[in-house]
């Protein structure tokens, strides 16, 4: 079992928009050089990718894009905006999902601790015998760990 954090943001007309995709749109975008292309590659229609683009520079009040054009062909740029909202955003992300994580492991650890209770003395093999039955005890712990008998 883990922990999943997913991040819905609430407009003022209580909207919802997730910064997810948006977010791997513009990282698409910039890696591939045009909307077209990211589009392509995340294999999505350009349609289906230029209205996800528009319906979160709706949400958000500012452009993430900006036009450029090259010959015949329009192309589509991360804007500085959306730079600076893809940087805030997972800044943000990558907050949540760590607190979540740790409020995760704190409550269900605490949990699974006061279920079932090993007692004696250094040495005699409460560690050896945990690592044995659970290889790996939670997720996101690499070893079991004691409290002695004196702090509980």
């Amino acid at each position: 079992m883990k922990a999943v954090t997913r991040i819905t943001f609430v407009t003022t007309t209580m909207k919802n928009f997730s910064g997810k995709v948006p977010a791997v749109s513009l990282h698409a975008i910039e890696e591939t050089g045009s909307l077209r292309s990211a589009a392509i590659s995340m294999g999505l229609a350009y349609t289906k990718a230029l209205r996800i683009i528009k319906n979160a520079e709706a949400a958000l009040g500012f452009p993430l894009t900006t036009l450029c054009w090259r010959k015949i062909r329009r192309w589509k740029y991360t804007h500085s905006t959306g730079k600076e909202w893809l940087t805030k955003y997972e800044t943000y992300r990558d907050a949540c999902v760590h607190a979540n994580r740790k409020l995760y492991l704190e409550i269900f650890f605490r949990q699974a601790v006061n279920i079932c209770s090993l007692t004696g003395d250094r040495g005699s093999g409460k560690t050896t015998l945990l690592s044995a039955l659970f290889p790996c005890p939670m997720p996101g712990l690499t070893s079991w760990g004691f409290q002695s008998r004196a702090s509980t």
